[in-house]
């Protein structure tokens, strides 16, 4: 073992397993149940169902924190910490003064972190998930976690009939895969006995001329508004609920995840950030949307209207070609556009959507793509820094994980990240249910926030649309 590398006991196994992304989530929530079982941290846990750059699925289910770093934010400037599995930790401070969240120098330490992490695991163990993402925040005077990646003391990753599991030594030596990828039956809805919007309509339309002026007045190319439902149901189940999401709206990636704080995460979001096998990377913007009526005539016609209106070609292009500039103006490596406004219909909605294609220069991370990217125009604005003094004008909620990013790398240079969108958050009784929609001049008010509830429909769908 080299000298800097993390000093743990540790299985890598190959084992057989039938397991689909839902037994998955039962196994990891047995774990986190399970008081003999030897787990250490039971805030953190979750898990990926995606498919990798060559289109092969992918499925993980992770429990507890071994090590990881966590990436902190405010006026006041940007600190990290790496904590180990023996309890120390290294720590980074830049103190700065920053009026908004300076995503540059973040980016910077989290490749620093990140590069750290790579080196300190050992070689046997470079396939090995390091799972994490990034939050979508407004810059305050306290120090608010902006990312946060860790290697899992247990995770499961693969895909049905063969997986590797990865387990720390201190855990019970038992711990198998479920053997039944069988679907389990579910029930088609949940009760909701209290429930608010924020915004609700009548604060959007009173606050949107405001946004509208900004864009009219080129202050704003583009901004992504976005509403927040919170709802309190009555006897909601989390398997039952992903079960319901999996068999009817999946799309491109699943996830359900805890992260330390006590709010769980679920969605079934349709967008890319980034997905990398050594140095090919791509990305899929989407941006420009109709919602589809399940009639076929009815359809076709929405999706001739959707690649025609003036609208939805702007706001695509804004994004397509914003990313594209920032790839490029990156020096990351050879950029690509390799499908120009396609349409991509998932089980409710249709969409406009790019596919840029990145060969990477050698050395470079998925943070140094991410960081080109994020936040893109898709669920932000464009300038960056305008827009996030503008979203507070509107939004009277913080987004946290709602449109950051989740997913996984490895220090062998694989990695898979979805941007966090068509997702829940649920903290004790409440569900918090998300969805933007993307502003530019010529926008009606009326139309994007009726926009925002069709997003949101898949997940509503279950506590009454």
């Amino acid at each position: 073992m080299k000298q800097n590398e993390i000093m743990f006991d540790a299985a890598l196994t190959d084992i057989a397993g039938k397991a689909d992304a839902q037994s998955l989530n039962r196994w990891v929530g047995e774990i986190l149940g399970n008081e003999t079982c030897g787990l250490k941290d039971r805030t953190y846990h979750a898990v990926f169902r995606g498919t990798d750059i060559d289109g092969a699925e992918t499925l993980i289910g992770a429990c507890g924190r071994l090590c990881g770093f966590r990436i902190y934010v405010s006026h006041s400037g940007i600190e990290a910490v790496l904590d180990l599995p023996d309890g120390s930790r290294e720590t980074v401070s830049e103190p700065a003064r920053y009026e908004t969240v300076p995503f540059g120098a973040v980016f910077a330490v989290l490749n620093r972190m990140h590069g750290r992490l790579k080196e300190l695991i050992p070689a046997e163990f470079g396939d090995v998930p390091v799972i994490g993402g990034i939050e979508s925040v407004f810059l305050t005077d306290e120090p608010q976690r902006i990312a946060d990646y860790y290697l899992p003391e247990l995770v499961c990753f693969g895909a049905a009939p063969r997986f590797r599991m990865f387990r720390a030594s201190h855990l019970a030596a038992d711990l198998t895969l479920p053997q039944d990828g069988t679907a389990e039956p579910y029930r088609t809805g949940c009760k909701v006995i209290a429930e608010a919007q924020y915004p609700d309509r009548d604060r959007y339309m009173e606050k949107m001329p405001e946004i509208l002026g900004l864009l009219k007045s080129d202050v704003l190319q583009k901004i992504v508004v976005s509403r927040m439902d919170e709802v309190r149901p009555e006897g909601f189940d989390l398997y039952d609920f992903t079960a319901y999401l999996l068999d009817r709206y999946y799309q491109e990636y699943f996830y359900c995840f805890g992260h330390g704080d006590g709010t769980v995460w679920t969605g079934i979001s349709p967008e890319v950030i980034m997905k990398q096998r050594g140095t090919r990377a791509m990305t899929k913007p989407l941006a420009g949307t109709r919602k589809k009526t399940g009639d076929p005539e009815e359809d076709a016609r929405l999706r001739e209207d959707l690649v025609s209106t003036e609208k939805d070609i702007v706001e695509h292009e804004h994004a397509l070609y914003h990313m594209y500039d920032q790839l490029k103006g990156a020096d990351i490596g050879a950029v690509e556009i390799l499908k120009n406004k396609a349409v991509l219909e998932t089980p409710y909605t249709l969409h406009l959507m790019s596919e840029l294609s990145v060969a990477l220069k050698p050395g470079k991370t998925p943070f140094d793509m991410i960081g080109a990217l994020y936040p893109p125009a898709t669920i932000w604005g464009i300038p960056v820094d305008e827009t996030e003094r503008a979203l507070p004008l509107i939004e009277n909620y913080r987004r946290g994980f709602f449109t950051g990013v989740f997913g996984y790398f490895t220090a062998n240079g694989d990695a898979n990240t979805a941007l966090v969108i068509r997702s829940c958050s649920i903290t004790g009784d409440k569900v918090r249910i998300y969805a933007g929609g993307g502003v530019v001049k010529y926008s009606v008010p009326e139309d994007e926030f009726d926009e925002t509830v069709n997003k949101m429909r898949p997940i509503r769908s279950y506590f009454g649309a």
